[in-house]
């Protein structure tokens, strides 16, 4: 999972080459690239990219990543309101 989600400088020589494998497959990047997205997202609490990462991921080709925002959009209140939290104490 790391692989998908660090920066491609931070792997390690063994990750490198599991990397170059991952990169041909458009599922796994579309993955990673909306992984990424929510992790940003969460971490720097961007509460304006909610709305462009949740259409992305429900519209995604990836079972997976449609049903995690499903889930996400059945309790979007909450976790637009986790987003937007501290904001003001960090801004």
């Amino acid at each position: 999972v790391w692989v998908l989600l660090r920066d491609n400088e931070q792997h390690t020589p063994d990750e490198q080459g599991v990397w170059r494998l991952l990169q041909s497959d458009e599922t796994l990047q579309e993955t990673r690239k909306l992984a990424r997205q929510f992790m940003t997202m969460v971490q720097n609490r961007r509460h304006d990219t909610w709305q462009s990462w949740l259409e992305n991921c429900t519209n995604s080709s990836v079972k997976e990543l449609s049903n995690f925002a499903k889930g996400l959009r059945r309790d979007e209140a909450a976790v637009k309101a986790a987003l937007s939290e501290g904001r003001s104490k960090n801004s």
